[in-house]
């Protein structure tokens, strides 16, 4: 693991710091992970571990997610009613609505399932992607 630019499994053990342009070196699979993990590729084990997953339960659930269990209650998150009351609210009185999503793999569609539910209830939808640019 001498640099990033290796193949294979060491160049899994690096990530880099987007705010400070840094390499950071990746803490290695232990022996005990190795074992539980044997049964995916060295890739899967890596990228598995570096979510914190080290067992084989663990990545069953993970790699087999169920609405059922995994699923939050949406009506924890903080001022989630309030925010459902004022979408009812804009819906009722046809008012034109603003979506923001961001620009990356959940913000797109995120946005876009937000507008298909919504096409139709309001008068005019507007979508702002916005963009990290570093």
């Amino acid at each position: 693991m001498k640099n990033a630019r290796n193949l294979g499994q060491t160049k899994l053990c690096y990530n880099i710091s987007m705010a400070t342009k840094k390499w950071l070196k990746r803490k290695p699979l232990s022996k005990k992970t190795e074992i539980a993990l044997a049964d995916f590729s060295p890739l899967t084990r890596q990228l598995l571990f570096s979510r914190g997953i080290e067992t084989a339960d663990e990545a069953s659930r993970y790699l087999n997610p169920s609405y059922e269990r995994d699923l939050h209650d949406p009506f924890l998150m903080t001022d989630i009613e309030t925010a459902a009351r004022r979408v009812i609210d804009a819906i009722y009185r046809k008012e034109r609505v603003i979506i923001f999503g961001d620009y990356d793999a959940d913000g797109i569609p995120g946005a876009l399932v937000i507008e298909s539910f919504l096409n139709g209830l309001v008068t005019t939808i507007l979508r702002h992607i916005y963009q990290i640019v570093i």
